[in-house]
């Protein structure tokens, strides 16, 4: 019995990792601050790396969710106000996100601003609430930004954009953030087009 489990379980194994046959390559491209004093967007080098005298952040993407590292550059605390805070997929549905310190049951209620004190780091993510979803059996279920499926393919997402607007508080002011990022649908097989 144990054999067969085990054979059972080593053909679902290798049936599961047949199904993925791209990852998505999710690169920051430009920043815009959505202020009177700048509205075009600024192109980004650097990877996902991008800062201005105020912030520095860094991103990195764990489909669906957007991972951060957001270092508070001014001399005095600012907050981030979550629940003003969303992700634009790629096919232009805006979610609403949750962040590291929300139990997954209460991603949908509101969130208590993140304060950030002066010359700290704030270490978190934009998770999309809808994507994240009770299963039942199979525990919570995480979604994705580029589901796959009879009608899309990979290939579809190839080029399209996703955004993640990151509002922050400070001085009396907000300030908000509009990063855009471009997606690349890269085969896992090089063979493959």
């Amino acid at each position: 019995m144990k054999r067969l489990t085990l054979v059972c379980f080593s053909i679902f194994a290798l049936l599961l990792s047949g199904c993925a046959t791209h990852r998505f390559d999710v690169r920051l491209a430009s920043v815009a601050e959505n202020t009177a004093a700048r509205k075009e967007p600024i192109e980004v080098t650097e990877g996902n790396l991008w800062e201005d005298e105020n912030i520095a952040i860094i991103w990195a993407f764990t489909n669906p969710a957007l991972d951060f590292v957001l270092t508070n550059k001014t001399e005095e605390t600012m907050t981030l106000p979550w629940d003003h805070a969303c992700v634009t997929g790629p096919d232009s549905a805006v979610h609403r996100v949750f962040h590291s310190s929300i139990k997954i049951i209460d991603r949908a209620n509101p969130q208590a601003p993140t304060p950030i004190p002066a010359g700290s780091k704030l270490n978190d993510m934009f998770f999309p609430t809808d994507l994240m979803t009770w299963g039942g059996s199979m525990g919570w279920v995480r979604g994705s930004l580029f589901p796959v499926g009879k009608t899309t393919t990979p290939d579809f997402y190839q080029g399209k954009t996703i955004q993640a607007l990151l509002p922050l508080e400070w001085g009396g002011k907000r300030h908000e953030y509009t990063f855009l990022f471009k997606v690349d649908a890269i085969p896992l097989n090089p063979k493959q087009k």
